[in-house]
């Protein structure tokens, strides 16, 4: 599943921004993001799948954490290479 298409699974006991981690994360591990790639902004998210953009930023700011993303204010969120 990409992330053009995800949305919540909302009967699921997995929290959402957990739910859109593994998804950011499965596409990570199998190389449809590239170091290039800009992620969309945690509002686009959250517009696109219909919930609050704090869980997107919540999902970005764990894979910070984890050393998979970076922020750049200005820039946005991107893969580390």
């Amino acid at each position: 599943m990409s992330l053009q298409n995800w949305s919540p699974n909302y009967l699921s006991t997995i929290p959402f921004h957990l739910q859109l981690k593994n998804v950011l994360q499965t596409a990570i591990d199998e190389g449809r993001l590239s170091d290039e790639n800009i992620l969309p902004n945690p509002q686009f998210i959250g517009v696109k799948s219909f919930f609050q953009k704090d869980y997107a930023i919540k999902t970005y700011d764990l894979l910070v954490k984890e050393g998979k993303l970076s922020f750049l204010h200005g820039r946005g969120y991107s893969l580390i290479k």
